[in-house]
């Protein structure tokens, strides 16, 4: 996605954290991780959302209804914002319903990820989207 001029998001719902399993620090400390991990290999993502909250969770704090929890929209709108991204270009790979759902909230395509090599669905995607850059240049 690098190579081909995509920006790259991670949008995660962590009710993990809502439930007491993990912090929010937990998460950051995960996405520095893969972040890190990924640059081993020159790849990069551009930026994460996530959401700590459910309305079933054990930690008051992040007990509550979100627009930012999947299937809602809310992440994927904030990416929208913040970033000068192309939405006609754009799409969500998930490995959910409620991950396709997000990307239908938000009018973005959606393909659902089950298993196999995620580069051969990345591919097949790619393949069907316009050739023009989407995005920008990697991050300093």
């Amino acid at each position: 996605m690098n190579d081909s001029g995509y920006y790259v998001f991670v949008v995660s719902n962590q009710a993990g954290v809502a439930r007491g399993y993990y912090t929010e620090d937990d998460v950051h400390a995960f996405f520095r991780h893969l972040r890190d991990a990924l640059r081993t290999d020159g790849a990069w993502i551009d930026d994460f959302r996530y959401c700590p909250d459910h309305p079933e969770g054990t930690v008051e704090r992040y007990r509550k209804a979100s627009d930012w929890r999947k299937p809602g929209p809310g992440m994927i709108l904030d990416l929208i914002k913040h970033w000068p991204i192309e939405e006609k270009r754009s799409f969500l790979i998930g490995d959910k319903p409620s991950d396709l759902g997000a990307a239908a909230a938000a009018g973005l395509p959606g393909y659902l990820y089950r298993d196999g090599a995620l580069l051969d669905l990345i591919r097949s995607i790619l393949a069907t989207q316009p050739k023009s850059p989407a995005c920008g240049p990697a991050p300093a």
